[in-house]
């Protein structure tokens, strides 16, 4: 249920979203006389809106604070004895079946770090997490495209462990336990996008507790040096996705006593 309850929330918190929320809101109750100021006042909450998605330093800034909670990883691979990568480095399943392709997302970085890894120590296992987070999955699942990218850079498949059914950041956490349970590994190296990572934490130090756990982070989106001037709609509005997915999130999280 709480899987459902994300995803409407995710949706009412996208800015674009808000703002078409808006945008609709103005001509509907254009319509009506008697809400004529209230409709001006929609009008001018729009394009403050605009305004205020277009100016990118404001969440690139708060999206840095969040990528540095974790430094890079600057450790030895040689040293880790398995990692794990969180669901989200692929593109979509539906043209990965039907091209017969490896497809990867924004957030490749999290399957190039994983065979980085394995070409250091090829003793590390890889565990695959997450079938991905859409409410109607078609094409191939995340771990199946992940599971064939690692394959055809060299990883064989005796290094793989693959988990079919978490779908989202807390399933991918608990059924991460089961999996270091069952194998007896007491040490694991999660790899995951750099705003991502807090969230993730928070959640393997509640439920890995006795694991040794290194946050690999990877996939910044934000730049160390702020263009305080900078306009731009479109990595704005990304930001903010990110940033408001990250923050909610969390405080979800919280509140329903996940971490």
């Amino acid at each position: 249920m709480t899987f459902y309850i994300s995803k409407i929330l995710a949706f009412f918190l996208s800015p674009i979203n808000i703002l078409f929320i808006l945008t609709i809101s103005f001509w509907v109750l254009g319509f009506f006389e008697k809400t004529k100021y209230f409709s001006i006042f929609i009008k001018k909450m729009i394009v403050i809106f605009w305004l205020f998605l277009t100016y990118e330093p404001l969440p690139h800034y708060y999206l840095a604070q969040l990528e540095n909670q974790y430094i890079q990883f600057h450790g030895n691979y040689k040293e880790l004895k398995a990692i794990a990568i969180l669901g989200g480095g692929t593109g979509f399943g539906a043209i990965a079946k039907q091209r017969n392709e490896t497809n990867l997302g924004e957030a490749a970085e999290r399957l190039t770090e994983s065979t980085k890894a394995f070409n250091i120590n090829p003793n590390l296992k890889i565990i695959i997490l997450g079938t991905g987070g859409s409410l109607s999955p078609i094409g191939f699942p995340e771990n199946k495209i992940t599971e064939r990218f690692l394959n055809e850079q060299g990883v064989p498949s005796e290094s793989i462990v693959i988990e079919k059914k978490s779908r989202n950041t807390f399933e991918n956490v608990k059924y991460l336990r089961e999996i270091l349970i069952q194998n007896k590994i007491d040490q694991i190296g999660i790899i995951t996008s750099a705003y991502h990572m807090p969230r993730t934490m928070n959640l393997a130090n509640k439920w890995l507790k006795n694991i040794d756990v290194i946050p690999i982070p990877v996939d910044y989106k934000s730049e160390i040096e702020i263009d305080w001037l900078e306009f731009g709609l479109r990595a704005s509005i990304q930001k903010w996705d990110i940033l408001l997915h990250e923050v909610v999130g969390s405080l979800f999280y919280k509140v329903t006593n996940r971490t």
